[in-house]
């Protein structure tokens, strides 16, 4: 393949750049819970590297399991 060529489209051109800072490094940790019923919790921490000015961050989602329209509810069978 010729030098500058891409291998997902004729027409197109790839560039590769030099490795270079471009924002606050972050450390990022996640922990999920599921419950039973089918709830679950995301919590996202994110607090900076050493010697970083960030302020640490912390986001929860949470979710409930719904039944989608046209799927029953119960016990999954398996084909014959």
């Amino acid at each position: 393949m010729p030098r500058g060529a891409s291998r997902f489209h004729p027409d197109a051109t790839e560039r590769r750049l030099e490795s270079q800072r471009v924002s606050t490094r972050i450390a990022s940790t996640s922990l999920t819970r599921l419950a039973p019923d089918g709830s679950v919790e995301i919590e996202l921490m994110n607090s900076p590297e050493e010697g970083e000015d960030y302020s640490p961050t912390r986001t929860v989602l949470s979710g409930q399991r719904v039944s989608a329209a046209g799927v029953a509810s119960g016990p999954r069978s398996t084909p014959q």
